[in-house]
């Protein structure tokens, strides 16, 4: 811990939370209203037509959304002209489609309305086999670790461009404001977790608004704007912010977070540019790891086409800044990231590529990787991608990986995947001190180059909403670091080994079709443990989810979720490992929608239990309560 802690201002009363939460930000607001203004002409709110009724489907669809509703809102009849959508830059289609079996987990604009997440942790936390690692309530440094994967592994990428660490070895997760997301796609793989973001465009001719706000116990509050314009300024606008303001436990975890976002484009055909800006802010006080202040811009400039039939082509450049102000001193940093991507796809293969380079040292300076795969004729899928790294005094890192899907032959299909390679992990100066059991010198590194080889092979039945999964695992590895957050900022690799063990997937519908179990389990039955791996963990989900109405304007979700990670070995601040108690909690999340307004209610922890912790001394709190309300409506 450096400095003292930093004084905050005021805290808003739940009590007040309504009004609080629109006097969070009142600049925003204001623009969103001009630009609302300005873009169409005045009128009365348009109703949103009628959603038809949920229908059980024959069979389930792939589980992209990790346990959260698809999407529901389909359209009833053909939009007359006016209502055309309006045009929007083509789209990188994904060649690999979501599912346990591929390790990809999706959610859609319908799905993350339901979802009721404060941060990207909270999605992530339902994939199976993704373990959680918060030093705090809100607002706190979070990570999460697949598989025993840290820093370096954890990859992050918005609209195409990678949002890279300016600070930290790790993207701090909490960091990330969730107003703009349209649709997060994540990929476990067995040597990284990547988490791509595709952020809201306008869809409608007409102007499209959101308000979201919650409150909750420790003095939380939250406030979520949106503003998506077809036309405004000659091309489509759209622009939100974020703002969420807590007293953390005990009161003693104060963190207030802002975050504004704006994209802006022209679309000429098949052809755009594209002009994305993201600012957030963020100010830590009390008893947390490291107090203080920081911010960060990311200003992203994108040309993108679809040239032929099937291929689709951009060329970006963005500019990254930070600044981090722990007690009295100041960090600033920025560098410049440009490349290239492509995709080509035909009606049994695909291939595409990524080129990337760098200006801010210790990041990788030159970034490539492909990707390719076949369909063959009697249902066998082959594919996998290969990458390419330059960590300048660090050397080169290559890695690669393949997979394979065969079926499916009535209701099974096999699987499998192998991975082997090296990735790299940044060390940034004003958190790799000298450590000479470690790396010796900061002055003499900016890398760490781990390797990294694994396996995984399984079945997977599917019938009607029934779906079980079943698959071995083997991990090699020769060293691991941590994330280098302010949670674990030391910079050490710690010893490796072998692990092998098993995963499970399962999904059963019940009696009546609203009503379903989903469940995962994850454990390590031989092997070394390293830190962040724990011996097993498991989720299970009791689900009722119905549209009881024909209009479909009555929607109602429950889950009550049982979940428990094993004993683990994590890093204190001073780099020692420490065993962290296995953690065991049951919570509820409860959403009524009715029409475009959605109501929500998340129960954590419900049976109390206290002396729960993902990391040394960063202990959370017994059982919390967060609800609120979400509204969208076109003008």
């Amino acid at each position: 811990m450096r400095g003292s802690p930093a004084r905050l201002r005021p805290r808003l009363r739940p009590g007040v939370f309504f009004d609080g939460c629109a006097r969070a930000c009142p600049c925003a607001l204001a623009l969103a209203l001009a630009l609302a203004l300005a873009a169409s002409p005045a009128r009365a709110q348009e109703p949103t037509p009628p959603r038809p009724p949920a229908e059980r489907p024959d069979t389930l669809p792939p589980p992209d959304t990790a346990g959260v509703p698809p999407d529901t809102a389909a359209a009833t009849s053909p939009e007359p002209d006016s209502l055309a959508p309006p045009p929007r830059l083509v789209e990188f289609a994904d060649a690999v489609g979501a599912g346990w079996s591929a390790g990809v987990w999706e959610w859609g604009p319908e799905a993350l309305l339901a979802s009721g997440a404060v941060s990207l942790t909270d999605l992530l936390e339902q994939i199976p086999g993704v373990v959680p690692v918060r030093s705090g309530l809100f607002g706190q440094p979070q990570a999460v670790s697949a598989f025993g994967m840290t820093g370096g592994r954890l990859e992050l990428v918005l609209d195409g461009y990678a949002l890279d660490p300016l600070h930290d070895a790790t993207f701090d997760l909490s960091r990330l404001e969730l107003v703009n997301l349209e649709r997060v796609r994540v990929e476990r793989r067995l040597d990284r977790l990547r988490i791509e973001i595709h952020t809201l465009a306008p869809g409608d001719r007409r102007a499209y608004s959101r308000v979201e706000v919650g409150t909750g116990d420790f003095d939380t509050n939250l406030f979520r704007g949106l503003l998506l314009v077809p036309r405004a300024l000659i091309g489509p606008l759209s622009l939100g912010v974020d703002r969420l303001d807590t007293d953390g436990i005990g009161r003693r975890q104060n963190a207030t977070s802002f975050a504004g976002w704006l994209k802006w484009g022209l679309v000429f055909g098949r052809l755009g540019l594209q002009f994305e800006l993201r600012q957030e802010t963020a100010e830590r006080g009390g008893e947390v790891v490291l107090p203080g202040k920081s911010s960060r811009r990311d200003l992203v400039l994108r040309a993108r086409g679809q040239l032929l039939g099937g291929l689709v082509a951009e060329l970006f450049h963005g500019w990254s800044s930070g600044e981090d102000q722990p007690a009295d001193s100041a960090v600033e940093r920025s560098g410049t990231q440009a490349g290239a991507r492509v995709l080509a796809r035909g009606a049994r293969w695909w291939a595409g590529a990524t080129l990337r380079r760098r200006s801010l040292d210790p990041l990788p300076e030159n970034e490539a990787e492909l990707s390719a795969g076949v369909r063959w004729p009697g249902r066998l899928t082959l594919g996998g991608d290969v990458g390419w790294a330059d960590w300048r005094d660090a050397g080169g890192a290559t890695s690669y990986e393949v997979r394979a899907e065969l079926g499916p032959f009535g209701p099974a299909r096999a699987f499998g995947s192998l991975a082997r390679g090296e990735r790299g992990v940044p060390f940034f100066p004003d958190t790799a001190a000298a450590n000479d059991t470690a790396f010796g010198s900061a002055a003499r590194f900016t890398a760490a180059i781990t390797e990294r080889n694994a396996a995984r092979a399984g079945l997977e039945l599917a019938r009607g909403g029934f779906r079980l999964g079943a698959a071995a695992l083997t991990v090699v590895t020769d060293s691991v670091p941590g994330f280098l957050l302010p949670f674990d900022s030391t910079p050490r690799l710690y010893a490796g080994g072998t692990v092998r063990g098993w995963e499970l997937f399962g999904r059963l519908p019940l009696f009546w079709h609203p009503l379903s179990l989903e469940g995962a389990y994850n454990a390590w039955i031989s092997g070394f443990l390293w830190p962040y791996l724990p011996a097993h963990n498991w989720r299970a989900s009791f689900v009722y989810h119905h549209s009881p109405l024909k209009s479909g304007n009555l929607e109602l979700l429950l889950r009550l979720d049982g979940h428990e990670r094993g004993a683990m070995d994590a890093p204190r601040v001073d780099g020692a490992l420490e065993r962290v108690d296995a953690l065991r909690a049951l919570d509820l999340y409860l959403q009524i929608r009715v029409l475009d307004l959605r109501t929500f209610l998340r129960w954590e922890n419900i049976t109390h239990r206290l002396r729960m912790a993902d990391l040394p001394d960063r202990a959370l709190p017994g059982q919390r309560v967060f609800w609120g309300v979400k509204w969208q409506f076109w003008n």
